[in-house]
């Protein structure tokens, strides 16, 4: 969100781990796609909205040169002289290093200074989140039509400053410059949308979209293909089974079936003919268990979103295989449509 360009290399970081991905071309103009994934230690990153995120720089420096690096044996000088240059790169961060909303607006003012100033105020207004030092980018899901004047459908996302600059600095140290931000969740929201956007049966469909990644949960309502609710936030303690395994333990399952409920109920007070069909599920492995358990109990049928996915917007791996926790750095590497 933060940043336009088109990048050819994307760092995801979260609190279990990094992951990388990058495209290329060899000397024949051939394009390849790789990625690489691995494990942080336990609380070396904590997300949160207000809170430092990383609690060792240096510790997760020396992660992530592994990462990035190829080994140098066999590469020649001008390689070797290259990799002294700052990359860009994408940068993906978890959902909950930022505070996200969607509001209304009777009037969007059309000069840039008074739009932000109304859009932070509301921002304030909605979120019992500080302000001061943070960094706020919005932008429209309905324009009213064309038009940049009248009542807008706003999402804005704010992050501190110093949260963002822990990230940035991190990524500076091993030779890396962001020159994009996003957040994994609505990143890989617009990887899907980009793959789905042909289908005219689906654009303009009610559904729901659930995110499980990094120990949050992030719950996308879209109503005629527009996006209309969002809530995201920490999921309870324990909801993982081990630091090994991604799974859900049985009763945690039943709490994100409350949160899905509530969160429902809250948007049928604005949109009472909200009747979603579909819901996307990503999560940080597989959970049969608990599509299952949402199918039933809310009449839908429960789509997951993986490397497919991916190929279908244009990932075209040398990987023989793709972990799934890589999925987030392919969305970035592939950009936002």
């Amino acid at each position: 969100m933060w940043g336009n360009s088109r990048l050819h290399h994307c760092l995801k970081l979260g609190p279990r781990e990094a992951a990388w991905a990058e495209s290329s071309r060899n000397w024949m103009g051939r394009r390849r796609d790789r990625c690489r994934l691995i494990q942080l230690p336990p609380g070396l990153i904590h997300p949160s909205p207000v809170e430092p995120n990383i609690t060792d720089s240096a510790a997760l420096a020396t992660r992530l040169r592994v990462l990035i690096q190829p080994k140098a044996r066999g590469r020649s000088a001008v390689h070797r002289l290259l990799a002294q240059v700052p990359k860009p790169i994408t940068l993906i961060v978890p959902d909950l290093c930022v505070r996200a909303v969607i509001f209304r607006l009777d009037n969007v003012p059309t000069q840039p200074a008074e739009r932000e100033a109304l859009i932070r105020w509301r921002l304030g207004q909605e979120q019992l989140f500080p302000l001061v030092g943070a960094k706020v980018v919005s932008q429209p899901l309905s324009t009213n039509g064309k038009r940049a004047t009248g009542p807008q459908t706003v999402l804005a996302v704010a992050i501190q400053e110093t949260v963002l600059h822990q990230y940035e600095a991190v990524c500076e140290t091993v030779g890396l410059a962001p020159m994009q931000v996003d957040v994994a969740s609505f990143r890989l929201f617009n990887l899907w949308a980009r793959v789905t956007r042909g289908a005219a049966e689906n654009g303009a469909e009610d559904l729901l979209w659930l995110s499980l990644l990094d120990g949050g949960l992030t719950l996308f309502i879209v109503r005629a293909g527009e996006l209309v609710f969002l809530r995201s936030k920490l999921q309870l303690p324990g909801a993982r089974v081990s630091d090994e395994s991604s799974h859900l333990e049985a009763g945690q399952a039943d709490k994100v079936v409350a949160e899905i409920a509530a969160s429902l109920l809250s948007c049928a007070e604005t949109y009472p003919d909200l009747a979603a069909k579909r819901l996307i599920l990503v999560s940080d492995g597989p959970e049969p268990g608990l599509a299952r358990l949402i199918s039933e109990e809310f009449g839908v049928e429960v789509e997951g979103l993986g490397v497919a996915q991916a190929e279908s917007a244009g990932w075209d791996p040398a990987n023989a295989s793709v972990p799934r926790g890589v999925l987030p750095a392919i969305a970035g590497l592939l950009g936002a449509g």
